[in-house]
């Protein structure tokens, strides 16, 4: 059994879900992480040139400390993956490749009308993905 699951920097509970699900089922775990910024949408909004790849680099460095704070003292095996474009295209695009049985994802929990003009990864990938998809919900915590 395969299982992929899809990353940024808040997803921590889908990834620890992932993690326990992959143990439990002695599965591949895939962690992949879609590296992706609107330079288009920065410089609407700043009015200034954007060094991308220096936010992208950020970006991931952040996504992957967090990936290793997970997996500190963890003795399974991760197959790590970054990938470019629109995350859920490119999570997608991952499925082609990694063939999982099982895709995760988290959920902000961002509301009906924040998740229509923001688009949702996880609606997309559920729509469109082969595999089955766990969408694991995000509790602030209190």
């Amino acid at each position: 059994m395969r299982i992929m699951v899809g990353v940024d920097a808040v997803s921590r509970p889908a990834l620890e879900e992932a993690l326990a699900l992959a143990k439990r089922l002695d599965a591949e775990l895939h962690v992949v992480y879609s590296s992706f910024v609107s330079a288009a949408l920065f410089s609407a909004v700043a009015r200034v040139p954007v060094d991308v790849e220096s936010i992208k680099d950020a970006q991931a460095e952040t996504v992957w400390d967090m990936v290793d704070a997970v997996m500190v003292g963890e003795d399974f095996p991760v197959h790590r993956h970054t990938v470019s474009g629109y995350p859920p295209d490119a999570l997608l695009d991952a499925e082609k490749e990694l063939q999982p049985d099982l895709i995760v994802l988290g959920s902000r929990g961002r509301g009906e009308l924040a998740s229509f003009l923001l688009g949702s990864t996880g609606h997309r990938v559920l729509q469109y993905a082969k595999a089955n998809v766990l969408i694991v919900k995000h509790h602030e915590e209190e």
